[in-house]
């Protein structure tokens, strides 16, 4: 399972909270103004003109029942923006997630001063147009069984990687870019720590669609 350490999270609340989400061209060109719905499914946040979603917080077990939900009073949503998007804490709700924004053909996009990490940007890649904002990070680790073995020691063929690059099938990536971008992040931080991916490395992995 893929988790992040109590630091980390504190990290992601201290930047929440000194974030303000404002752009004219964010508005102007993705739709997106911070303005939510008074009703909502956290860590989902509907858009006051029901278009678009946002996720802020950490995805849990009732993340995936929560967005069904949000989607069946709110069909006209197309488009998951992420702001502050620190992970998850289920793995296989993050896989069902992935695979219904996939499904639906929604657009995924982070916004001005957005972070996704760990199980959020495993979402965020199942967006079918994948964009961002200015001033955004994409932070990359690797999973920990319940055993506390981190998932780069285990032998390249083993089966205890089968379901991360089938998740990453599933959601329309092709077999050698599912290989590499996987173990690029198991192999680039361990469970406790965070890699934050430079230039470089978003455009060597295709994060974005343009």
């Amino acid at each position: 399972m893929k988790k992040l350490p109590i630091s980390i999270f504190q990290l992601f609340a201290l930047i929440s909270s000194l974030i303000v989400l404002s752009s004219c061209d964010e508005t102007s060109e993705y739709g997106y103004n911070g303005d939510f719905d008074q009703h909502n499914f956290p860590p989902f946040y509907v858009s006051a003109d029901h278009q678009s979603a946002t996720l802020d917080g950490i995805l849990d077990s009732n993340s995936f029942s929560q967005f069904n939900q949000m989607l069946n009073e709110h069909p006209e949503i197309k488009t998951i923006f992420f702001d502050q998007a620190p992970g998850s804490v289920d793995d296989d709700v993050t896989a069902q997630l992935g695979n219904r924004i996939r499904d639906l053909n929604f657009d995924t996009h982070i916004v001005s001063n957005g972070i996704i990490a760990s199980g959020a940007v495993d979402l965020f890649l199942a967006g079918h147009n994948r964009t961002r904002s200015s001033n955004t990070d994409i932070g990359v680790h690797s999973w920990v069984d319940s055993d506390g073995n981190e998932g780069s020691v285990f032998p390249p063929n083993s089966s205890a990687h089968d379901f991360y690059i089938n998740y990453y099938l599933s959601i329309g990536m092709r077999s050698q870019l599912a290989n590499d971008f996987y173990f690029f992040t198991i192999n680039t931080a361990d469970s406790n720590s965070l890699h934050f991916m430079d230039e470089s490395e978003i455009q060597l992995y295709e994060i974005f669609t343009e």
